[in-house]
C-alpha cells in the first residue's frame, strides 16, 4: 500500500475521522473481541501475543500481525497521524481531539459489538492500525455489514503491508463474527488503496458520487466488497 493511510473517513483511530461507533451491529454477530497479552479473551477472542493464524501473515518486510491496541500505541497514532503528512492527503480532515479515543480505549479497549480497532505490527514494530464499524443497507437487524479501514504510518507504506493487514482483518471478522459482507471505500484518486483492496480479494462495486467532503470540495469514492463466499477454500 502506498501514499495513503485509510480507506474511508468514518473511523477515528487516527484522530482525523469522525465517530467510529455505528449503532445497529446486531446483525453481524456478537462482540469481535480480541484477547489481550494474556491470551485468554472472551468467546470471540484471539490471543494478542500468540501470533494466531487468522491475525498474522508473512510479508515482504516481515511478519504482519494484528493485535489489540495498547496505551503506547495510542501515543504513536497521535504522533504519526497528527498532520496531513502523516495521514496522507486522502485521509486529512483537519485537527480533531484525541481524548475521545483514549476514553474509548479505557472503556472497552477499542473492541465492542459495534466495531473495533487493532494495531498492525510488522516484524514486531507498530506500523499503523486497522478498524471496522457497522454499516447498514436497510434495517439494521437484517442489512448490516462491516466497513473496514486502515491507517499506516508513512514509513510502512508501499511494502504490501496494507494488502496483508486488510486480508487478515477480513479473515478475522469472518472467523469471529457472523458477517456475510465486508466493505471498504476509498477516494477515486487513491489508486494505491484500490490496488491493495483488489490484492486483498475485494471486488470493485462502483463509484459513490460526491460522497466525501475533504479539502474544500466533494470527492467521489470507490466502493469495494468481500463476501464470505469470496474467500479461497481453506482460508
Amino acid at each position: 500500500m502506498t501514499g495513503t493511510s485509510t480507506t474511508n473517513s468514518a473511523p477515528g483511530a487516527s484522530g482525523t475521522g469522525g465517530p467510529a461507533g455505528v449503532a445497529g451491529a446486531s446483525g453481524t454477530g456478537g462482540p469481535a473481541g480480541v484477547a489481550g497479552a494474556s491470551g485468554t479473551g472472551g468467546p470471540a477472542g484471539v490471543a494478542g501475543a500468540s501470533g494466531a493464524s487468522d491475525t498474522s501473515a508473512v510479508g515482504g518486510s516481515g511478519v504482519v500481525v494484528l493485535r489489540p491496541v495498547t496505551a503506547g500505541d495510542l501515543d504513536l497514532f497521535e504522533g504519526e497521524f497528527a498532520t496531513q503528512d502523516g495521514t496522507g492527503v486522502f485521509q486529512w480532515f483537519g485537527f480533531t481531539p484525541a481524548h475521545r479515543l483514549r476514553a474509548r480505549h479505557e472503556q472497552d479497549g477499542l473492541l465492542s459489538p459495534d466495531g473495533g480497532v487493532l494495531t498492525v505490527t510488522v516484524a514486531g514494530a507498530v506500523a499503523g492500525r486497522v478498524e471496522w464499524f457497522a454499516s447498514a443497507w436497510g434495517r439494521p437487524d437484517t442489512s448490516t455489514c462491516w466497513t473496514l479501514a486502515i491507517g499506516l504510518f508513512p514509513a510502512a507504506r508501499g511494502r504490501g503491508t496494507g494488502t496483508l493487514a486488510q486480508r487478515l482483518l477480513a479473515r478475522y471478522l469472518f472467523a469471529h463474527t457472523r458477517a456475510e459482507r465486508l466493505q471498504a471505500w476509498t477516494d477515486q484518486a487513491n489508486l494505491a488503496e484500490q490496488r491493495a483492496l483488489h490484492r486483498a480479494g475485494f471486488t470493485r462495486e462502483g463509484v459513490l458520487r460526491s460522497a466525501q467532503w475533504r479539502g474544500g470540495r466533494w470527492h467521489d469514492q470507490v466502493l469495494y466488497s468481500l463476501l464470505r463466499t469470496d474467500l479461497p477454500p481453506g482460508d
